[in-house]
């Protein structure tokens, strides 16, 4: 799968994962609240700002960027055990990460996640300038075998083998041929209204 996903990473399409296979940025919940949060602050939507998302923000900030006070995270993980909330006002007078709200105004809201990689800032960043935010995946990536029990109106399907798959396939016999045919029929079953073999 990681091949299709790099191809998705470069044409900014918002996927997942389901299953091994890949890298799928998407898929973390943290890295999304995260960006969401970076994305509210920078627009001045977020009036309120619940201590778990500013929890996810400041994972991906590391502390030694000075972008942070010391004892901050320590303070936010304390106060997601209670529900607390903060406003702007606070997050820069109380928490005095006014430093780090300053750095999202002017680099960019992906540009304060430091701790990721530049391919996922990159894909990040392309998603938001295409959609004005972190969009629902639309394309969901799994496996063959991963995929059974489920159904799309749209299924594309790349017959990739392992070579294990592949040399079990030629060399044995009818059983083996007959155990990847299932597996096949199980591929192109998925689909409700369209399937694409590559």
């Amino acid at each position: 799968l990681r091949p299709v996903a790099r191809a998705l990473i470069q044409r900014a399409v918002p996927y997942v994962v389901e299953g091994d296979g890949g890298p799928s940025p998407l898929s973390d919940r943290r890295l999304i609240r995260a960006v969401n949060l970076s994305l509210g602050l920078r627009s001045r939507e977020a009036t309120r700002v619940a201590a778990l998302d500013l929890h996810a923000l400041l994972f991906y900030v590391p502390t030694n960027a000075k972008l942070i006070p010391r004892g901050v995270k320590k303070r936010v993980r304390e106060a997601c055990k209670v529900g607390e909330s903060f406003t702007r006002q606070e997050l820069a007078n109380e928490l005095g990460l006014s430093t780090l709200l300053g750095w999202i105004d002017s680099e960019g809201p992906i540009e304060a996640l430091i701790k990721l990689r530049d391919g996922t800032r990159r894909y990040l960043r392309a998603l938001v300038e295409r959609h004005g935010k972190v969009p629902d995946p639309i394309v969901r990536l799994t496996s063959i075998h991963g995929s059974k029990g489920r159904e799309a109106d749209l299924v594309v399907v790349i017959p990739d083998m392992t070579r294990a798959t592949y040399h079990e396939y030629l060399h044995g016999g009818q059983e083996g041929r007959e155990a990847e045919n299932r597996v096949f029929y199980v591929a192109v079953t998925r689909a409700r209204q369209m399937l694409v073999l590559v």
